[in-house]
């Protein structure tokens, strides 16, 4: 074989393999993304800075969760926000931690529903399921 033939043919492995590569990675980014974890992660996160916004808000407001949010459990306690399925075991929950200021009180279970409402009455911060238009 030529040194020519050889050339084009190595060039040739080389593109198949950096395609074969390039598929791999793209499937495997895309399982990463639609997994039900960093779903659990972003719901999290995004409650936890919902509830600095309504700790920062001066008076009374509700605050609705964009998504559904039907395949999970979410719990409110005075520290932190929990998102679970109902199956999670106990290593599966998403636990984001916030502070509250002194006299500020937090609460709330919400389990499968499809609106999530974070409702901040004076010192007073409830998580609810969202009513009828809001």
């Amino acid at each position: 074989m030529n040194r020519k033939a050889s050339s084009i043919l190595v060039m040739i492995i080389e593109i198949l393999a950096v395609l074969v590569v390039g598929v791999m990675i793209t499937k495997y980014a895309v399982t990463i993304a639609h997994s039900e974890t960093v779903t659990k992660i972003n719901l999290a996160n995004n409650l936890q800075m919902m509830m600095n916004t309504l700790v920062a808000t001066p008076g009374d407001a509700v605050v609705a969760y964009p998504y559904n949010a039907s395949k999970f459990n979410l719990i409110l306690s005075q520290s932190s926000v929990t998102v679970t399925q109902p199956n999670d075991l106990n290593v599966e929950k998403i636990i984001r931690g916030f502070n509250l200021p002194a006299g500020y009180e937090a609460l709330g279970v919400l389990e499968q529903k499809d609106k999530a409402c974070l409702e901040k009455k004076s010192t007073r911060i409830i998580l609810r399921e969202c009513n009828t238009g809001e």
